[in-house]
């Protein structure tokens, strides 16, 4: 969950129902925990690329899109690119 650098990776948040607000309400909560409680210095995720409500709802509560891993993650066939966003 953190290093020695106080950087905080958020690996997933599911949300059961969407468009209810509960997702934007969750980051508002972990952003206040990491910062506040844990000191963090950094607080980032990984978002596909193509899941344009995520990366929406991620923005709406101040993270900021600050790269893409291309074709990072193969599916079946497919490859799938990661946006990086802190």
């Amino acid at each position: 969950m953190s290093s020695k650098a106080l950087s905080f990776d958020l690996t997933r948040i599911v949300i059961a129902q969407p468009e209810l607000g509960y997702g934007k309400r969750a980051l508002y909560i972990l952003i206040k925990k990491v910062f506040e409680e844990y000191n963090a210095h950094r607080f980032w995720l990984d978002v596909f690329e193509h899941n344009q409500r995520a990366r929406h709802v991620y923005q709406s509560v101040g993270f900021k899109k600050e790269g893409v891993l291309r074709d990072a993650v193969q599916k079946e066939d497919h490859y799938f690119s990661l946006v990086i966003m802190a």
